[in-house]
C-alpha cells in the first residue's frame, strides 16, 4: 500500500535515470559507511548485553547482529532480527528471558532517542524553512525526549543508569555516520542544497522503518520522503532515488548474514 501511494507521486523514469548515474565508487563508499554504522550499533548492543550479564564475544555478537539484519529484510519493523537474537541469546546465556528482552528493548530505545535528538537539532537549524506549526515541535522533541529518557532508563535499565549515556553517544555516532552516507549518495543525485532538510527527512524515515507496517521497511521510508517534500522543498525524485540506493546497500550488507555461523563458541 505504501509503495502504491509513493508510485502516484514519483516520476519513475527520471528517478531510475538518477539511480543509474551514481558511480560504483559512491555506492562502495555508501556501503562502507553503512557497515561502519552497523558495527557501532553492534558494539552498543554488546555493551548492553554485558550490563545484563549476558556474556558473548564481540565477534559472536557482530555475527549475530548481521544475522538479525538478514532476517529484518523479510519481517516488518525489525521484528525478525530482534526475535532471532532474543532466541539465540536466551539459549546461550542461561538467563531469564526478561534479561535478553530488556537488553534488546534498551538497544531500540537508545537508537530511537538518538534519532529524535538529531532530528530535533536539524529541525532547529531549519526553522526558517519549516511550517510555523513545526517550530515549537522541535523544541518539544528535545524537552520531551529528555524526560522520557530518564523514565525509560529507570524502567528498562535499572542495573546501570550511568551506562546509558555512553550508549546514547554510540547511537548518535551511528546515526551521524548514516547521515553522512545519505549526504554522500545525495551529492551524486543532483542535490546541491538543502542538506539539513534531507538529513531531517532521512532521520524521520528511519523511525518510520521501525514501525511494523511494511516488510523490510520497503515503502515506509519512501512515503516519508514523498510527504515531507511538500513542506521542505526537497526533490521527490532525488529522495526516492536515494531511498532505492539506500535499500540496495542495506540488502548487500545484510545478505552475508545468512552465511555467518553463530553455533559453537560464543
Amino acid at each position: 500500500m505504501a509503495l502504491g501511494i509513493v508510485s502516484t507521486h514519483v516520476n519513475w523514469t527520471y528517478t531510475w535515470q538518477l539511480v543509474k548515474q551514481v558511480p560504483w565508487y559512491t555506492l562502495l563508499g555508501g556501503w562502507l559507511l553503512y557497515n561502519l554504522s552497523k558495527v557501532l550499533s553492534a558494539w552498543r548492543l554488546w555493551r548492553i548485553l554485558k550490563v545484563e550479564e549476558i556474556y558473548v564475544s564481540p565477534l559472536f555478537n557482530l555475527k549475530l547482529y548481521y544475522q538479525g539484519m538478514f532476517y529484518n529484510l523479510f519481517l516488518p519493523g525489525g521484528v525478525g532480527g530482534d526475535g532471532y537474537k532474543t532466541i539465540i541469546l536466551h539459549r546461550l546465556a542461561n538467563k531469564p528471558l526478561r534479561n535478553t528482552v530488556a537488553a534488546l528493548i534498551l538497544d531500540r530505545i537508545s537508537g530511537v532517542v538518538a534519532i529524535l535528538l538529531l532530528a530535533a537539532c536539524f529541525a532547529l537549524l531549519l526553522q526558517g524553512k519549516l511550517p510555523n506549526t513545526l517550530h515549537p515541535c522541535s523544541l518539544d522533541i528535545v524537552n520531551g525526549t529528555g524526560a522520557r529518557l530518564v523514565c525509560a532508563t529507570k524502567l528498562v535499565f535499572q542495573k546501570s543508569i550511568s551506562e546509558f549515556f555512553p550508549l546514547l553517544l554510540l547511537s548518535g555516532a551511528m546515526q551521524l555516520v548514516q547521515v553522512l552516507q545519505a549526504w554522500l549518495l545525495l551529492a551524486f543525485l543532483n542535490v546541491e542544497q538543502g542538506w539539513f532538510a534531507y538529513g531531517l527527512v532521512f532521520l524521520l524515515s528511519s523511525l518510520a522503518t521501525l514501525l511494523p507496517i511494511t516488510i523490510g521497511g520497503i515503502g515506509a521510508r519512501e512515503l516519508v520522503f514523498v510527504f515531507a517534500a511538500h513542506h521542505l522543498g526537497i526533490s521527490q525524485d532525488a529522495a526516492i532515488a536515494f531511498s532505492i540506493l539506500f535499500f540496495i546497500i542495506n540488502v548487500l550488507s545484510s545478505v552475508p548474514g545468512v552465511f555467518l555461523k553463530t553455533d559453537g563458541t560464543h
